[in-house]
Protein backbone atom coordinates (compact mmCIF):
# COMPACT_ATOMS: atom_id res chain seq x y z
CA UNK A 1 0.00 0.00 0.00
CA UNK A 2 1.40 3.22 -1.24
CA UNK A 3 -0.87 6.25 -0.01
CA UNK A 4 -1.93 8.13 3.12
CA UNK A 5 -3.06 4.90 4.77
CA UNK A 6 -0.09 3.03 4.76
CA UNK A 7 0.30 4.32 8.79
CA UNK A 8 -2.86 3.30 9.97
CA UNK A 9 -3.62 -0.21 11.44
CA UNK A 10 0.18 -0.80 11.48
CA UNK A 11 0.55 -4.16 9.42
CA UNK A 12 -2.84 -5.00 9.64
CA UNK A 13 -5.44 -4.74 6.79
CA UNK A 14 -8.63 -2.27 6.51
CA UNK A 15 -11.61 -3.94 7.09
CA UNK A 16 -14.83 -2.16 6.40
CA UNK A 17 -17.69 -3.02 8.21
CA UNK A 18 -20.20 -5.25 6.24
CA UNK A 19 -23.45 -3.28 4.88
CA UNK A 20 -25.80 -5.69 7.31
CA UNK A 21 -23.86 -4.99 10.35
CA UNK A 22 -24.03 -1.32 9.95
CA UNK A 23 -27.76 -1.25 9.07
CA UNK A 24 -28.30 -3.71 12.35
CA UNK A 25 -26.19 -1.09 14.32
CA UNK A 26 -28.40 1.60 13.13
CA UNK A 27 -31.44 0.20 14.01
CA UNK A 28 -30.69 -0.83 17.17
CA UNK A 29 -29.31 2.48 17.93
CA UNK A 30 -32.37 4.36 16.34
CA UNK A 31 -34.56 1.66 18.77
CA UNK A 32 -32.61 2.61 21.95
CA UNK A 33 -32.98 6.17 21.22
CA UNK A 34 -37.19 5.35 20.79
CA UNK A 35 -37.35 3.34 23.97
CA UNK A 36 -34.50 6.39 26.16
CA UNK A 37 -35.02 9.08 24.14
CA UNK A 38 -36.63 12.63 25.28
CA UNK A 39 -40.68 12.46 25.96
CA UNK A 40 -41.32 15.59 26.95
CA UNK A 41 -39.58 18.90 24.87
CA UNK A 42 -40.19 21.80 26.82
CA UNK A 43 -40.80 24.73 25.81
CA UNK A 44 -38.54 26.78 28.33
CA UNK A 45 -34.80 27.77 26.81
CA UNK A 46 -36.48 27.54 23.33
CA UNK A 47 -36.11 31.00 21.40
CA UNK A 48 -37.91 31.78 18.15
CA UNK A 49 -35.10 32.45 16.12
CA UNK A 50 -34.98 34.67 13.07
CA UNK A 51 -34.65 33.38 9.73
CA UNK A 52 -35.93 34.23 5.64
CA UNK A 53 -39.03 32.71 6.59
CA UNK A 54 -40.00 34.42 9.71
CA UNK A 55 -39.74 33.45 13.12
CA UNK A 56 -39.35 29.57 14.05
CA UNK A 57 -38.83 27.73 17.40
CA UNK A 58 -37.53 24.24 17.23
CA UNK A 59 -38.37 21.33 19.20
CA UNK A 60 -37.76 18.73 17.37
CA UNK A 61 -35.37 18.84 14.40
CA UNK A 62 -32.46 17.11 12.69
CA UNK A 63 -29.98 16.58 15.53
CA UNK A 64 -32.70 16.34 18.78
CA UNK A 65 -32.38 13.30 21.35
CA UNK A 66 -36.51 12.61 21.26
CA UNK A 67 -37.88 9.47 20.88
CA UNK A 68 -39.07 10.10 17.79
CA UNK A 69 -35.71 11.52 15.87
CA UNK A 70 -37.61 10.96 12.54
CA UNK A 71 -39.72 13.91 12.97
CA UNK A 72 -39.07 17.87 12.46
CA UNK A 73 -41.62 20.11 14.41
CA UNK A 74 -41.31 23.70 14.69
CA UNK A 75 -43.69 26.89 15.57
CA UNK A 76 -43.75 29.32 13.16
CA UNK A 77 -44.65 33.14 13.37
CA UNK A 78 -45.05 34.15 10.39
CA UNK A 79 -46.74 37.62 11.93
CA UNK A 80 -44.54 39.27 9.71
CA UNK A 81 -45.41 37.24 6.50
CA UNK A 82 -43.05 34.82 4.81
CA UNK A 83 -40.87 34.27 1.88
CA UNK A 84 -42.11 32.38 -0.85
CA UNK A 85 -40.42 29.14 -1.19
CA UNK A 86 -40.89 25.78 -3.26
CA UNK A 87 -41.06 22.39 -1.34
CA UNK A 88 -43.24 19.21 -1.96
CA UNK A 89 -45.92 18.65 0.49
CA UNK A 90 -46.58 15.59 2.71
CA UNK A 91 -46.53 17.85 5.81
CA UNK A 92 -49.11 19.40 8.07
CA UNK A 93 -49.43 22.54 9.24
CA UNK A 94 -51.83 23.52 12.29
CA UNK A 95 -52.45 27.21 12.92
CA UNK A 96 -52.15 27.94 16.57
CA UNK A 97 -53.00 31.69 16.99
CA UNK A 98 -54.46 34.30 14.46
CA UNK A 99 -55.42 34.54 10.82
CA UNK A 100 -53.76 34.74 7.73
CA UNK A 101 -54.02 33.17 4.28
CA UNK A 102 -50.67 31.33 2.34
CA UNK A 103 -51.07 30.96 -1.44
CA UNK A 104 -50.25 27.59 -2.80
CA UNK A 105 -49.42 27.46 -6.33
CA UNK A 106 -51.32 30.64 -7.13
CA UNK A 107 -54.46 29.74 -4.93
CA UNK A 108 -55.38 32.01 -2.15
CA UNK A 109 -55.95 29.63 1.03
CA UNK A 110 -57.46 31.20 4.20
CA UNK A 111 -57.11 29.95 7.28
CA UNK A 112 -57.73 30.79 11.50
CA UNK A 113 -56.65 29.18 14.36
CA UNK A 114 -57.72 25.50 14.87
CA UNK A 115 -57.20 25.09 11.01
CA UNK A 116 -55.28 22.51 9.97
CA UNK A 117 -53.29 22.61 6.22
CA UNK A 118 -52.09 20.07 4.53
CA UNK A 119 -49.65 20.16 1.83
CA UNK A 120 -50.19 18.12 -1.03
CA UNK A 121 -47.95 16.01 -2.98
CA UNK A 122 -47.38 17.31 -6.49
CA UNK A 123 -44.85 17.05 -9.30
CA UNK A 124 -42.52 20.00 -8.65
CA UNK A 125 -43.32 21.07 -4.93
CA UNK A 126 -45.80 23.47 -3.64
CA UNK A 127 -44.53 26.95 -4.43
CA UNK A 128 -45.90 28.80 -1.46
CA UNK A 129 -46.01 32.47 0.92
CA UNK A 130 -47.77 32.79 3.39
CA UNK A 131 -49.44 35.96 5.12
CA UNK A 132 -50.90 37.42 8.75
CA UNK A 133 -54.01 39.04 8.66
CA UNK A 134 -53.99 39.52 12.17
CA UNK A 135 -51.49 41.27 14.26
CA UNK A 136 -50.20 37.52 15.71
CA UNK A 137 -50.44 34.57 13.58
CA UNK A 138 -48.26 30.95 14.14
CA UNK A 139 -48.60 27.48 13.43
CA UNK A 140 -46.95 24.47 14.23
CA UNK A 141 -45.41 22.56 11.34
CA UNK A 142 -45.40 18.51 11.61
CA UNK A 143 -42.77 16.82 8.82
CA UNK A 144 -41.63 13.49 8.80
CA UNK A 145 -38.75 12.84 7.40
CA UNK A 146 -38.94 9.58 5.95
CA UNK A 147 -41.38 10.31 3.86
CA UNK A 148 -39.76 13.60 2.89
CA UNK A 149 -36.84 11.65 1.75
CA UNK A 150 -39.25 8.42 -0.07
CA UNK A 151 -40.47 11.45 -1.94
CA UNK A 152 -37.62 13.17 -2.85
CA UNK A 153 -38.32 16.76 -1.34
CA UNK A 154 -36.21 19.66 -2.35
CA UNK A 155 -36.47 23.44 -0.98
CA UNK A 156 -36.31 26.31 -3.06
CA UNK A 157 -36.38 29.77 -1.44
CA UNK A 158 -38.43 31.82 -3.84
CA UNK A 159 -38.17 35.43 -2.15
CA UNK A 160 -36.69 36.21 1.24
CA UNK A 161 -39.70 38.01 3.69
CA UNK A 162 -38.69 41.46 3.06
CA UNK A 163 -37.38 42.53 6.16
CA UNK A 164 -35.63 39.48 7.18
CA UNK A 165 -32.04 41.11 6.68
CA UNK A 166 -32.82 43.94 8.79
CA UNK A 167 -34.34 42.52 11.81
CA UNK A 168 -31.27 39.73 11.49
CA UNK A 169 -28.56 42.58 11.90
CA UNK A 170 -30.94 44.09 14.54
CA UNK A 171 -30.73 40.48 17.00
CA UNK A 172 -27.15 40.57 16.09
CA UNK A 173 -26.53 43.76 17.79
CA UNK A 174 -28.73 42.69 20.96
CA UNK A 175 -26.44 39.40 20.80
CA UNK A 176 -23.38 41.85 21.23
CA UNK A 177 -25.10 44.52 23.81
Amino acid sequence: MTDARQGLGAGRPHVTPHPYDVFSDFMRQRRELSESGQIVVKGKGRSFRNSRQGYSRYYLHLNSDAAVPEWLLFIKDVSAGSGRHTHQGGLVLYVTKGRGYSVFNGTRIDWKAGDLMVMPVLPGGVEHEHFPTDEVSMWAAFIYIPFQDAIGSMFDQVTERPDWQRLQAEDRQGEVA
